[in-house]
């Protein structure tokens, strides 16, 4: 590991690293902290801070030129700040749930997956973590090559993806066994991840260390849901967009596995982004996987209930 690349580039890229890692650490103290006190809210602030800093800095970053200069990266930057503008819109609405997970899905949409895109080859981030000083000759011409020559059954799977994100995002009545449909999915996915990259040390301490946290996280998000069956066994949902995040991240990961292994197969041998691409691939999927899991338990006493 050296910090050279980071040291040599600009001040706009210092500032948005920086940035970028308090908030992940901020963010996840914030989480874990209890909700509605002062020091909650003051933290809240600082972090709503960090990331409209982060966003707005992204802009004048241009390591991936795939539309004259801009990228999805661009992209991500401005769903962030439309999300933390709704955020701060339902705290003030006094829609904390709503509030709540619209958080949870900005941190693991434009922290979490946009974090490990970063140590893609050719960003900063990723000479900075494998000890790449020279930071002449970057490029940027693969991705779109890459792009271009995807096959085309990533699109229906990707079309396929954002509808069931869209279809969690609305309010609704499921069986008991529709609450796991999208942790069925995105555990099919990871798994096939971390096949696609070989189950080696760095790929299996990636995806542990990554689970650790999304237990926690989808632990937290599952049992203050409070869902209560219906008469006939029925569980209303309230819509939420965290689901939409996990799925989109989770494809994400895969393609740029998939780009890994087309435009440089070396990289399946690389630890940095084994264990990178692993780790935010384990957070993913052991969190909608606990939240699933939590809300199926903190349903059990109220169906035990209704049938005395």
């Amino acid at each position: 590991m050296t910090i050279e690349p980071l040291i040599q580039a600009s001040v706009a890229i210092q500032i948005h690293v920086f940035a970028a890692i308090a908030a992940g650490v901020l963010g996840a103290f914030v989480f874990f902290r209890r909700k509605g006190t002062p020091a909650h809210r003051l933290a809240g602030r600082v972090w709503v801070l960090l990331m409209v800093v982060v966003s707005v800095l992204s802009f004048a970053i241009h390591e991936i030129n795939l539309w004259g200069r801009w990228s999805p990266v661009h992209i991500l930057s401005i769903a962030t700040l439309i999300s933390l503008a709704v955020a701060i819109y339902l705290a003030r609405r006094g829609m904390i749930r709503s509030h709540k997970s619209t958080m949870i899905s900005t941190y693991a949409g434009a922290l979490l997956i946009a974090g490990t895109l970063s140590f893609l080859p050719g960003r900063i981030m990723h000479e900075v973590a494998a000890g790449i000083s020279d930071t002449a000759g970057r490029t940027t011409g693969f991705v779109i090559a890459t792009i271009a020559d995807t096959p085309p059954w990533v699109w229906p799977l990707l079309a396929g993806l954002l509808f069931l994100g869209w279809m969690r995002s609305r309010d609704r009545i499921v069986s008991r066994w529709q609450l796991i449909a999208t942790p069925v999915v995105v555990a099919a996915l990871s798994l096939f991840n971390l096949y696609s990259a070989g189950l080696s040390l760095a790929v299996l301490a990636g995806f542990a260390a990554g689970a650790i946290p999304g237990i926690a996280f989808g632990t937290a998000v599952g049992t203050r849901d409070n869902l209560v069956p219906t008469g006939d066994g029925k569980v209303p949902i309230s819509g939420e967009w965290l689901s939409m995040t996990v799925l989109l991240g989770v494809f994400l990961i895969r393609y740029a596995n998939g780009f890994m292994a087309a435009a440089f197969p070396a990289m399946h041998a690389d630890p940095v982004w084994l264990f990178s691409s692993s780790a935010a691939s384990g957070f993913l999927a052991s969190l909608v996987i606990a939240q699933a899991l939590a809300q199926l338990q903190t349903l059990k006493p109220v169906a035990s209930g209704s049938r005395v």
